[in-house]
């Protein structure tokens, strides 16, 4: 089967129904219904599964919970049917959209099947935070969260003007979150979010801003509480080691269905030359899977 450019969202029959790049999901087309509106009720009131074509990749998009058997049985005969090499990507809903991409054909088929068995299963009520263990920190951690560790180490510590001009030259200043003691040492408030940071690229300038100075536990990713990714900060910054963990967190920028971010994440207890202490912070996203192979 070829797939022209844009959308095809198979129904409860297996029928391919095609949307051309651009045009709205056609579905519950009443007035004033959004077209998020729309597509939510596609994947949960019908169980349609996506199948998008843009360029050479090819996405499949679904709702583990709510697909309807028959549409998931249509896909899979695409899969099945379709060359073996290129990206194919798989994005689907479990408490937040994931998504995952695999290098060929054949492989997302079969984790398609796996992600299947999960129809049941209740997903992460909030954040799972695991800290990787020393021992496989250097050949674990990224290539910037290495880069970050070599720098801090040569200052011993002490976050001034000549350390963060460093950060700078490696293009690392804009990827840094930076918290501060208050009240002595009571709590942590945001002090400098970058802007390519994973938090400003999730949450917007807009959203970084207006947090400078708040509470580190005013987390807009989710409304649980103890749910917050900053849960761990103030016994990091109070034990005075730095800490590197993997995190996989259901955020919401948007009010909207949430998605799902993995990251790998560096937690430095440093200080200013005044002695004022700071948690410098480093997330890095990574490709961890929410569902296990």
């Amino acid at each position: 089967m070829r797939l022209d450019e844009g959308d095809y969202w198979i129904d409860d029959y297996g029928t391919w129904n095609h949307v051309a790049s651009g045009q709205l999901c056609p579905f519950f087309a009443a007035p004033g219904l959004r077209n998020a509106q729309r597509m939510d009720l596609a994947f949960r009131r019908l169980g349609m599964v996506r199948v998008s074509k843009r360029r050479e990749t090819v996405t499949v998009q679904w709702d583990i919970s709510a697909a309807c058997d028959e549409s998931l049985d249509s896909a899979c005969d695409f899969l099945w049917s379709s060359p073996g090499e290129g990206p194919t990507k798989l994005r689907f809903y479990c408490g937040g959209w994931a998504h995952e991409i695999l290098d060929s054909v054949r492989k997302a088929l079969v984790r398609l099947e796996v992600l299947r068995s999960y129809r049941n299963v209740t997903p992460f009520p909030g954040a799972r935070i695991k800290p990787i263990d020393e021992a496989a920190t250097e050949k674990d951690a990224t290539a910037t969260i290495q880069r970050t560790q070599r720098l801090l180490a040569e200052s011993g510590g002490v976050l001034d003007g000549d350390l963060w001009k460093r950060f700078a030259e490696k293009n690392l200043s804009d990827r840094l979150l930076l918290f501060q003691e208050e009240d002595g040492g009571s709590w942590l408030s945001f002090r400098y979010i970058g802007q390519r940071s994973l938090f400003s690229q999730v949450f917007g300038p807009k959203v970084s801003k207006s947090i400078i100075g708040r509470h580190s536990t005013i987390d807009p990713a989710t409304s649980r509480p103890g749910c917050y990714v900053s849960r761990t900060y103030p016994k990091v910054l109070a034990s005075g080691v730095e800490q590197i963990d993997q995190v996989l967190a259901p955020i919401k920028p948007n009010n909207d269905d949430g998605i799902w971010v993995s990251y790998q994440r560096l937690l430095v207890p440093c200080s200013t030359r005044k002695g004022r202490r700071l948690l410098l912070v480093v997330a890095d996203p990574t490709q961890e899977s929410l569902i296990p192979a």
